[in-house]
């Protein structure tokens, strides 16, 4: 037997993944949908930015792994408490796949304050936000108002790809 290359190897832990958050939601197929949503636009993004696949979409598979938790301790998923709780469960999840550790640590730093970037970012974490906006702005009717649109690229989003799907889908 052959041994498996770096790329196959991603590619099957990226594939363990997306089967874990399935898991982890079970019959939410709101919140898998959306994780598979986010994904695929990261990919996308990914392609032409660079970045490292695995981070983006691991990250982008486990962005909301927090919500179930979130909203049991504390009664809803605000974007804080998701983010907070979100980072614990992807951090168990990961080590039981076991993911490289500074891999484990940077989807865990992504998806702790994905709704809350920091001044400086890094590409993962950009692509990441933007694939998440893409979805969000669709899911919450956002095509409706092209000035809302026009802030919110304008604000949140860095890539030339990212940037363009965005005109795209929505000016």
């Amino acid at each position: 037997m052959k041994a498996k290359t770096k790329e196959e190897q991603n590619n099957r832990l990226r594939e363990r993944i997306s089967y874990e958050m399935r898991k982890y939601f079970g019959q939410d197929m709101d919140r898998v949908n959306h994780a598979l949503k986010v994904a695929q636009y990261a990919e996308e993004i990914l392609k032409m930015e660079g970045g490292h696949p695995l981070v983006v979409l691991g990250a982008a598979y486990l962005h909301d792994i927090g919500f179930k938790e979130a909203e049991k301790k504390y009664g809803s998923a605000s974007a804080e408490d998701h983010e907070k709780e979100g980072k614990t469960t992807a951090e168990d999840i990961l080590m039981k796949l076991n993911v490289q550790r500074g891999i484990v640590y940077e989807i865990c730093d992504i998806i702790g304050h994905h709704h809350h970037p920091r001044t400086k970012e890094t590409l993962n974490f950009q692509i990441l936000l933007e694939a998440d906006w893409l979805v969000n702005m669709q899911e919450n009717g956002f095509f409706k108002d092209p000035k809302k649109i026009e802030e919110t690229i304008g604000k949140y989003f860095r890539t030339v790809t990212g940037e363009k799907l965005a005109n795209e889908l929505f000016l």
